[in-house]
């Protein structure tokens, strides 16, 4: 279902829960009024309610549908039998106080209705209009009343804040995209390449910042400084200038490991940058100011620019990876799997690297890793990669778009340290992140034992998150 669809669905729930409420409200205003045709009845004295019994009855029965007329009688028979009229008059106060709290509902309810009359007026035009792809007409309104239904459907957690954004990014340029169709092809393209400027910054997220290469405690300072001077000056460069302005500091005693120190700073420093950005786009009363929301994006797309162009370069000064010969190992032999995690393995990094892996490779992940274990994986599935020193000892499970990073630690044992989904131009970023990820410790026993635990429970994890995309793709 696209955005379209959902705000449409949205809106439509929105106009039938205002149906409802009316439909209560005229409920509530009948029981009303037949409380005010009970209440001066049954005030009134015991032989005029003997004679307006059938009517008392036919009240009480229409506003409470059950036998409760009939417990009001069994009262006036004692009362009549004994003179003791305190059961009766605590019935009377009932009634009265059910009464009042109808009437403070109705009262509220019509409050509800008239405060949102036009909201759902401007839900039923936008609703029209999105289901037979015509404009908003009065979008100016109509696309406010939008937004603060959404904000509705956020606080009663049917939707999260990251919807609200995509779906206030979709309702607001809707108009536009519908017009560009008949315009001219730089038209479409421009409108849509600033639709897609949100989805991509709010899709972006699950950002990994690059380990900070290890340098000597009495080079830092001179390497931060001329990180620090590249940084004022590189944000007011050409895209063309950036990567021979920085080669500039090759000029001084530096080595290749703290040149590429000064790089990945740079890198960290746009990639923290735009966590900041993606945060306040996130936050939607910061998202809600239109100015704002405008420069934020501006920035973050160039952080963007300059990042990509940057890592690009990163990435060229190392070799393209390659596959080599195979490796020597028996593909049929059973292995054991611990997995590399933080926080003394209770944030496994494969279940954070799944968040960002389509569910329709969830299943081909979690098989793959059991295959692997078992001894039942061909040659073209587990791969030997080598990119300089970056890559040493690291080897892949692959199927597909799927590649599963992996370390030899000893024996049968291998290390865990990521999955992704192949793409254009991210292999490479994506190899050297996961194979400088921190290792499971395994050095004793006892070690070992802790680790082969948090391996259980990890693909214990794993295995949920398989079942959970099962369910939802049968429903």
């Amino acid at each position: 279902m696209n955005y379209k669809d959902r705000i449409a669905e949205l809106l439509d729930i929105y106009i039938e829960r205002n149906k409802k409420l009316k439909d209560s409200y005229n409920e509530n205003i009948m029981i009303v009024d037949l409380y005010e045709e009970l209440i001066p009845l049954i005030n009134s004295s015991y032989n005029d309610i003997i004679e307006n019994k059938l009517r008392i009855s036919l009240l009480l029965n229409a506003i409470y549908k059950n036998d409760i007329y009939s417990k009001f009688y069994e009262i006036l028979i004692k009362v009549n039998i004994n003179g003791d009229n305190s059961n009766y008059k605590e019935f009377i106060s009932m009634i009265d106080k059910e009464y009042k709290k109808v009437s403070n509902k109705v009262a509220k309810q019509l409050k509800r209705i008239e405060r949102s009359k036009d909201t759902v007026s401007s839900a039923t035009r936008v609703k029209l209009a999105i289901k037979q792809n015509l404009p908003i007409i009065y979008s100016s309104y109509d696309i406010s009343a939008v937004k603060r239904i959404l904000d509705y459907f956020e606080i009663e957690g049917e939707i999260s804040t990251k919807e609200v954004i995509l779906f206030i990014n979709e309702i607001e340029l809707y108009n536009r995209r519908l017009l560009s169709e008949k315009g001219s092809d730089r038209e479409k393209e421009i409108t849509e390449a600033i639709y897609q400027q949100i989805p991509n910054m709010i899709n972006a997220g699950g950002y990994e910042l690059y380990p900070e290469i290890k340098i000597s405690s009495d080079r830092k300072n001179s390497l931060d400084n001329f990180f620090n001077q590249i940084m004022n000056f590189i944000d007011s460069l050409e895209d063309e200038q950036v990567i021979p302005s920085i080669e500039n500091y090759k000029k001084y005693d530096i080595t290749d490991e703290e040149y590429k120190y000064i790089i990945i700073n740079i890198l960290n420093k746009y990639e923290n940058d735009m966590i900041d950005y993606y945060n306040f786009i996130k936050n939607k009363e910061c998202y809600a100011s239109r100015k704002e929301r405008l420069e934020v994006v501006e920035e973050y797309y160039k952080c963007l620019d300059k990042f990509l162009i940057i890592r690009e370069y990163y990435n060229n000064l190392d070799e393209e990876i390659t596959d080599i010969k195979e490796p020597i190992v028996n593909l049929e032999e059973t292995r054991r799997l611990v997995y590399s995690s933080t926080m003394n393995g209770l944030k496994p990094k494969i279940v954070t690297d799944m968040k960002d892996v389509p569910f329709e490779y969830y299943e081909e992940v979690f098989e793959l890793l059991d295959r692997f274990k078992k001894g039942n994986v061909s040659r073209d599935e587990f791969k030997q990669l080598q990119n300089n020193k970056n890559l040493k000892g690291i080897t892949e499970l692959r199927s597909d778009q799927i590649r599963i990073v992996l370390k030899h630690l000893k024996g049968d044992i291998y290390s865990v340290n990521g999955v992704f989904v192949k793409k254009d131009n991210n292999d490479i970023t994506m190899y050297n992140t996961m194979s400088k990820r921190p290792l499971p410790d395994i050095s004793t026993e006892e070690k070992l034992e802790h680790e082969l635990l948090v391996a259980q429970y990890t693909e214990e994890t794993l295995q949920k998150m398989v079942e959970e995309k099962s369910r939802k793709g049968s429903r």
